[in-house]
């Protein structure tokens, strides 16, 4: 049986596989993945790639539907290396490679996010590589006036930044190493020389934490040249000043060949720039560094290369960008609301994952509350009247003067309104109060 046959034959059984009938209720989607990585890999032996590829797409879903994640996430790359094989077909054109790149690169992208919910570290970092390498093999092919060549070259060193975060976040930096490695060539190669020190400034601490002393002494040599291509002296000095704390560093070959070269760029020496550029420390610097150092001149210095600083994190940026959504109800929670939308125009570096949460409903005001009744006060009793004959005379000098008396009563008949607005009284305050009226009574009877 020919290849070609057996690819279908295998197809064919993962389709059945995936049929219902009375007995068979669900799909079998085990035996489906199976079948279908089967049929991938014939049609591939007989010289089909785009059915292979669609035979380990179909595998893909096969095994994410039987909650097989890693077996998915394997599927996919596979899928992914064969869409790069129909890149590099130059049958296609400049349009029809980039789009076998770009579906490369999202199915490798799907990988990894698979693989970073598995907590596969290693082969998460290694499917954000790859991605970013799909990318970069994109933007390359690309004229450098076509509209989409720096969105993709950017896209592509995030992922490969962020395939270094992974690592770091899993405590695996000695596997960092030749990913910042390819990251650092690509954006040297493509002369931006401000993403070439975002990246230099990256490596240069994971390399000490690892104790590669003499990797990190290259990269801040690395620094000096890449600022000098750049025509920024004052960066050059600035960059050669860091490593002064650290005494291995001071007696290095890339220290002196670096003290050197800015003085003879200082001096504008062209003879003596080269004649440093010749020693053979710059031979052992990363290739595409050295390259530049080789045609490097204080005469025909520029700085020409993207300058704009990239995120603090990388993998933040590409989770907000790949964020799943699952079902019609997540889609509608992440909606940005009214007020998110305002915030985001506003401030746009306000505008992330929280901002597109609908800001919680206030709570209701709460209900007026009626004061409770007032307490009935009991008026006083009236004064029992006096026999005319018990009544005493008033002697002229105990007589009260009449203004007196009119003011005093003024001062009783304002002090009863003030209680009655008070508001309710407890029952032992009413009985106060009561006391109180009954001594007043009196005294008014007294005086009068």
């Amino acid at each position: 049986m020919s290849a070609l046959s057996a690819a279908r034959k295998h197809a064919a059984t993962a389709k059945s596989a995936l049929k219902t009938s009375m007995f068979k209720w669900s799909p079998d989607y085990v035996s489906a993945a199976h079948a279908y990585e089967k049929a991938a890999i014939s049609f591939k032996a007989a010289g089909e790639p785009a059915e292979s590829a669609e035979a380990y797409e179909k595998a893909a879903e096969a095994h994410a539907k039987a909650e097989n994640e890693a077996g998915a996430a394997k599927c996919w790359e596979s899928a992914a290396d064969i869409r790069l094989g129909f890149f590099r077909d130059q049958s296609k054109g400049i349009e029809g490679g980039l789009a076998e790149a770009k579906a490369a690169a999202a199915l490798f992208g799907q990988a990894a996010m698979v693989y970073r919910e598995e907590g596969m570290a290693a082969q998460a970092s290694s499917a954000l590589t790859k991605k970013g390498q799909a990318l970069a093999d994109g933007a390359a092919s690309l004229p450098e006036a076509h509209k989409e060549r720096d969105p993709l070259l950017t896209e592509a060193l995030q992922n490969m930044l962020a395939a270094c975060e992974v690592l770091e976040l899993h405590n695996k930096l000695v596997f960092s190493k030749d990913t910042y490695r390819n990251a650092l060539n690509l954006v040297v190669k493509m002369r931006r020389w401000g993403d070439a020190i975002q990246v230099l400034s990256k490596m240069i601490p994971v390399y000490k934490d690892l104790n590669q002393t003499s990797g990190s002494h290259k990269l801040r040599l690395s620094a000096v040249i890449i600022h000098l291509q750049r025509n920024d002296l004052t960066a050059a000095r600035a960059a050669f000043r860091e490593g002064f704390d650290d005494a291995d560093y001071l007696r290095s070959e890339e220290c002196a060949a670096a003290e050197d070269l800015l003085r003879a760029w200082e001096a504008l020496d062209v003879d003596e720039v080269r004649a440093v550029i010749a020693r053979p420390v710059f031979t052992f610097l990363e290739r595409q560094v050295a390259l530049v150092a080789r045609d490097l001149s204080p005469y025909n210095a520029s700085a020409q290369g993207r300058d704009e600083p990239l995120m603090a994190s990388p993998l933040a940026a590409l989770d907000a960008k790949t964020e799943p959504v699952s079902s019609s109800e997540t889609l509608q929670a992440a909606a940005p609301t009214a007020e998110a939308q305002a915030v985001s125009e506003e401030d746009p570096n306000r505008a992330g994952l929280f901002a597109r949460k609908p800001a919680p409903a206030p709570a209701p005001a709460p209900a007026p509350t009626e004061p409770p009744a007032a307490v009935p006060v009991a008026a006083p009793a009236p004064a029992p009247a006096l026999a005319p004959s018990s009544v005493p005379e008033a002697s002229p000098a105990a007589s009260v003067p009449t203004a007196e008396l009119a003011d005093a009563t003024q001062a009783v008949s304002d002090e009863e309104p003030r209680q009655s607005t008070a508001g309710p009284k407890s029952h032992v305050q009413a009985e106060v109060a009561a006391d109180d009226a009954d001594e007043d009574e009196d005294d008014l009877a007294f005086l009068r």
